[in-house]
């Protein structure tokens, strides 16, 4: 890998072609420091494979030594120390088996000292199927680290994960090697490296973490990495136990996450939203804007003969939405359907010509919602009206009122109806209330036919026909007398 002599020292191609001018002053400045040597132009006779060595030709290397190089060695770039805390973790990539291709060369000083220079292959953290990278550090047989560096973006600080990784496998193979036990086998401290990455059933991944494996790498006696151990195979439990034991799960009443993926015990993680029926703003399709009326009555009519109900979706409708107007599943379940305030109104306008006020009340029931001084009232003072009513009724046996939902004719699921609550007693039959709000001029509640004023600042909003002593309900705006009697006066 012959290249270029900087400053006396033979920088190698590989080395040329990835540093800039600023790094690559630096990196001669090291080289200088280990003998005028660049590693990556040591040839390869000069290399010997580290996991062949026995204790006596491994480099002294330590913990501690490690420690004082990544935390405390001082950058050539801003004279601070580097700690590089995150660094000390690199033991990870070792435990991995990311670390391969493990060499050494012996470099003889003037001094008569030996400098050890060390380099491997590790692979990149985040890119697994990329070349691997090539860090080397240099360090005395028995001394400290001298220089670092890697191919790596992170390894112009002299202090990237790589190599520290490449330091901890040293390290690890120099306390191995003082054992009694591992001096005959240069290998069994090496652990196998990974080539290549691919997928396996759970059951087959070890999900020791790394922290684990290396606090209990030294308590281990390890054998040469090409004779693991087998596991030794423990019976499995017959299919009765286990259904019994899923069964005993089940039944315990505590929702276990484990049962969600099992066939025949996942019925109570399955939401209830995916068995009600799709809304019948579903039906909505653009096509249809352009058919004639008669086209769209044999739509109608076909949609009309398909659209069915359960008797299970009906029950579940209505427990979904007892909040009515706080649910969002009471607005769209509302929407296309003739609920029982609209009925009156849908049976007296014109079939060939409806009010578009009606259709839209029918199949945007949220969008033509209104709130007035009378309504927020009667909203906030729901529960007295039932605290009321149950003071009142409080001579039947076993009363209980529960909230009531949005219910859906099981015969003909185009009709619907709220109640404010269910009513149940052992002395009678099953009951529904209906809190009304005071309307109109006379205060009274909803009944017969009804007119709304315009004004959405109007404070009452509805009206009796026969109070208003119109004929029948206006098709365009309308005020009512006390709205009308402000608007003259601004006038």
């Amino acid at each position: 890998m012959a290249g270029k002599v900087i400053d006396g020292v033979g920088i190698s191609n590989y080395v040329l072609q990835m540093l800039n001018c600023e790094s690559l002053s630096r990196y001669t400045e090291k080289c200088k420091e280990i003998g005028n040597i660049d590693p990556y132009n040591i040839p390869r006779h000069a290399w010997k494979d580290i996991t062949t060595l026995l204790g006596g030709d491994l480099p002294d290397l330590r913990h501690s030594d490690i420690y004082q190089y990544l935390i405390n060695f001082k950058s050539a770039y801003n004279h601070k120390e580097l700690r590089a805390y995150r660094s000390l973790e690199a033991y990870k990539y070792f435990i991995a088996g990311w670390v391969s291709e493990l060499l050494i060369a012996d470099i003889k000083q003037g001094n008569g000292s030996t400098l050890c220079i060390v380099t491997a292959k590790v692979r990149h953290s985040q890119s697994l199927n990329e070349e691997a990278l090539r860090p080397w550090f240099a360090m005395e047989k028995e001394g400290p680290i001298i220089a670092a560096h890697c191919s790596c973006v992170a390894g112009l600080g002299e202090a990237c994960s790589h190599v520290a990784a490449t330091m901890f496998a040293v390290e690890s193979g120099a306390n191995w090697t003082k054992k009694e036990s591992c001096t005959s086998q240069p290998c069994g401290w090496v652990l196998p490296s990974c080539s290549s990455f691919k997928s396996a059933p759970l059951a087959k991944i070890d999900f020791t973490s790394p922290a684990t494996k290396y606090k209990n790498f030294d308590k281990q006696e390890l054998h040469p990495s090409s004779c693991a151990t087998p596991r030794t195979k423990k019976q499995l439990v017959s299919m009765e136990a286990r259904q019994k034991f899923l069964e005993t799960l089940k039944n315990s009443g505590i929702k276990s996450a484990s049962l969600s993926l099992i066939p025949g015990c996942n019925e109570d993680f399955i939401p209830e939203g995916s068995f009600l029926p799709k809304p019948l703003s579903t039906l909505f399709s653009k096509d249809h804007t352009s058919l004639t009326r008669t086209d769209i009555l044999q739509v109608a009519w076909q949609v009309y003969n398909t659209t069915c109900i359960s008797q299970q979706q009906v029950d579940l409708i209505e427990k979904s939405s007892r909040k009515q107007t706080k649910s969002r599943i009471w607005w769209q379940q509302r929407a296309g359907r003739v609920t029982a305030s609209m009925l009156k109104k849908v049976l007296h306008t014109s079939p060939t010509n409806p009010a578009p006020s009606l259709i839209r009340a029918v199949c945007y029931p949220q969008d033509v919602m209104f709130k007035t001084p009378a309504t927020r009232w009667g909203c906030e003072h729901e529960k007295d009206a039932v605290k009321a009513y149950i003071q009142d009724q409080k001579h039947h046996t076993q009363l209980t009122i529960a909230e009531g939902g949005f219910t859906v004719d099981l015969q003909n699921p185009f009709f619907g109806a709220s109640t404010d609550g269910r009513v149940q007693c052992s002395c009678c039959n099953h009951r529904v209330i209906l809190e009304k709000e005071a309307w109109c001029y006379c205060r009274k509640g909803e009944e017969g036919d009804m007119v709304l004023c315009s004004n959405k600042e109007c404070k009452v909003r509805l009206f009796h026909l026969r109070c208003t002593r119109l004929t029948k309900v206006p098709k365009r705006k309308w005020l009512c007398k006390i709205c009308s009697a402000k608007k003259r006066s601004l006038i």
